[in-house]
C-alpha cells in the first residue's frame, strides 16, 4: 500500500497509472441516456464500480460522435468525483492550484523575498526579508505595489496577479507608491530560502519580551522556531509572545514539532478522529518551555495555527489574544496525480487538548482586541494594538 504522510496540504509524489483507478464520469447521463434514440445495449457490465467506470470512459472515448479533449473529460469526471463530497476542503487541484500550494509550503522558492497583502484595495509589502533581493534592491515594508514591468497593480488586482507577474522571470522592474512618491527598482529573480520566522524583543518596565511571528506551517519553520528561540533565550528574554495572525496553516507534522518543544512529556497536543479510529496524540520529548507565553490570534488564523493556539492556551497555560479564530477543525492529505495536479482531501477531524472541536467556530481569545484601524493606514509595532496589549500583559 502506498505510504501517504498526514499533513494538513501537500505531500510531493509523483504517480501514474491506468486511468480506471481514479476516474468517474459524472456526464455519461448527459452524454447517453439523453439520446435515446439509436440507443443499444451490447453488454452488461458487471457489479465492480471501476470496470463501470473504465466501460464509460471506453463508450464515449471511442464512440462519442463529437470529437472532445480527453484531458478536459478526465479533469471533468475527477471534479465530479471530489464534488459528490460536497465538503469545501475536498477539491481536485489544476496546475496553478497545485504551483500555489507548492509554493507556499515548500522550503524554498523563486522569488524577490517580500511578504505581501491586499489592505484596503491595495497590494502592500508587509515584510521583506533579510538577504535577499528584495532588501538588497531598497524595498521596504510598507511599500504599496502600483506596477510590475508592464501591468498596472491596483484596486482590482489580486495577490494571485501579483505573484504570476513573477513567475519564470530572471528579474522584474517594480515600481512602489513610498510616502506619495513612486519608487522603481530593479529585482532579480532567485531561489530563496522561505523565512516563515520573525523574531523580536521589546523592553517594558524592566522586562525583555521575545517576540517570533510564524507565517506558515513549512518544511522548515520547526527549525526556523527552534534557532529563533534559543537566540531570544540568549538574550535573557522573561516572557514570549508567538504571534500567528494571518497564518492559514501548513503541515501538521510542523506543528508537532514546535508544540514538542514547550510542552511537557506527556501533556496532550490533540487529538484526531479519522474514518475508523480516534487518537490522542500526546508530547513525548524531554524538551519543555519555562516561560509565560501569549499567543495572538486573528480570523485568519487557521488550520495548524488553530492546533498550535489551542494546545498551547490547553495543555501550557498560555494567554490568547486578539480576534475569534477562522475555525477549521478537519485534517486534508494531499495526493498527487501528476507534476501539475493534485488531489486534496479530508481525512480526519481534530480535537483540542480537553476534547473540543472549533470546526465552524474557531477559537475565542481569552483578551478580545480588535486590530485598530490605524494598523492598516501604518503597519507598525506602535500601532498595533494588539501586540501592545500581549506587552502590557506580560510586563504587568
Amino acid at each position: 500500500m502506498r505510504k501517504i504522510k498526514k499533513i494538513f496540504k501537500i505531500k510531493k509524489r509523483h504517480v501514474s497509472y491506468s486511468f480506471s483507478e481514479l476516474l468517474i464520469v459524472t456526464l455519461v447521463v448527459s452524454l447517453v441516456i439523453s439520446s435515446v434514440v439509436g440507443f443499444v445495449v451490447f453488454k452488461i457490465v458487471g457489479n465492480t464500480s471501476l470496470l463501470k467506470v473504465e466501460a464509460t470512459y471506453d463508450k464515449i472515448k471511442n464512440e462519442y460522435y463529437k470529437s472532445f479533449n480527453k484531458d478536459e473529460l478526465e479533469s471533468a469526471a475527477i471534479d465530479g468525483m471530489m464534488s459528490y463530497l460536497n465538503e469545501k476542503y475536498s477539491s481536485y487541484l489544476k496546475a496553478d492550484e497545485t504551483t500555489n500550494l507548492d509554493s507556499k509550503l515548500e522550503g524554498s522558492y523563486e522569488g524577490i523575498g517580500i511578504e505581501i497583502s491586499k489592505i484596503d484595495e491595495k497590494i502592500k509589502i508587509v515584510n521583506v526579508y533579510e538577504n535577499t533581493p528584495a532588501g538588497v534592491a531598497g524595498l521596504k515594508s510598507g511599500d504599496i505595489i502600483v506596477k510590475i514591468d508592464d501591468t498596472k497593480i491596483d484596486a482590482s488586482s489580486s495577490i494571485e496577479t501579483v505573484l504570476s507577474l513573477v513567475k519564470d522571470k530572471k528579474e522584474i522592474n517594480i515600481s512602489v507608491k513610498r510616502d506619495d512618491e513612486e519608487k522603481n527598482f530593479k529585482v532579480a529573480i532567485k531561489t530563496i530560502e522561505k523565512p516563515v520566522v520573525t523574531r523580536k524583543v521589546f523592553t517594558k518596565n524592566g522586562k525583555k519580551i521575545g517576540y517570533i511571528y510564524l507565517s506558515s506551517f513549512t518544511e522548515n519553520s520547526a527549525s526556523q522556531v527552534k534557532t529563533a528561540l534559543k537566540e531570544l533565550d540568549n538574550e535573557k528574554i522573561d516572557s514570549l509572545i508567538f504571534d500567528v495572525r494571518s497564518n492559514t496553516g501548513g503541515y501538521l507534522t510542523s506543528v508537532t514539532d514546535i508544540l514538542n518543544m514547550f510542552l511537557k512529556k506527556g501533556h496532550v497536543l490533540y487529538s484526531l478522529e479519522e474514518k475508523n479510529k480516534k487518537q490522542t496524540y500526546y508530547d513525548t520529548t524531554k524538551e519543555e518551555y519555562d516561560k509565560d507565553v501569549v499567543v495572538l490570534i486573528d480570523r485568519k488564523t487557521a488550520s495548524a495555527s488553530e492546533i498550535l493556539a489551542s494546545s498551547l492556551k490547553e495543555s501550557y497555560g498560555a494567554i490568547v489574544v486578539g480576534t475569534t479564530s477562522y475555525g477549521k477543525g478537519k485534517v486534508q492529505n494531499t495526493y498527487r496525480l501528476t507534476k501539475n495536479t493534485m488531489l486534496k482531501y479530508t481525512t480526519a477531524k481534530w480535537y483540542t487538548p480537553l476534547g473540543n472541536s472549533i470546526d465552524e467556530i474557531g477559537i475565542t481569545p481569552g483578551v478580545y482586541v480588535t486590530l485598530d484601524k490605524k494598523y492598516a493606514k501604518n503597519p507598525c509595532d506602535d500601532t498595533d494594538n494588539q501586540l501592545q496589549k500581549a506587552i502590557e500583559i506580560l510586563t504587568q
